[in-house]
């Protein structure tokens, strides 16, 4: 299985980049990782696959366009531990969204 993300580059900046692959098999814009350090660059994209915090292109012409993996969300959703208040944050979401009407929490 390919891994889903390739580190690029290193640019002027000295800064390392990356890049995630996409469900439909395209890959994002590069995102700058803040190091130079190889071994702290893999330390901040695993942190970034593991919260599902993968940061937005900056100064995109459409930065509200958001590409989510919905099948990780949707088995995070069933398997992650959650307190009352992230439950609650869910719904709240969700109506807001108008995905749910109602929700007694």
């Amino acid at each position: 299985m390919a891994k889903p993300f390739t580190f690029s580059t290193k640019r002027a900046g000295g800064n390392i980049y990356v890049q995630f692959a996409l469900p439909d098999g395209g890959r994002t814009f590069q995102k700058s990782t803040g190091t130079s350090n190889r071994k702290e660059a893999e330390k901040i994209l695993n942190e970034w696959l593991v919260k599902g915090n993968i940061p937005a292109r900056v100064g995109s012409k459409d930065s509200k366009v958001k590409s989510i993996d919905k099948n990780r969300l949707f088995n995070d959703l069933r398997t992650a531990e959650f307190n009352s208040d992230d439950i609650n944050n869910i719904i709240k979401i969700l109506k807001e969204r108008n995905y749910l009407y109602s929700g007694n929490r």
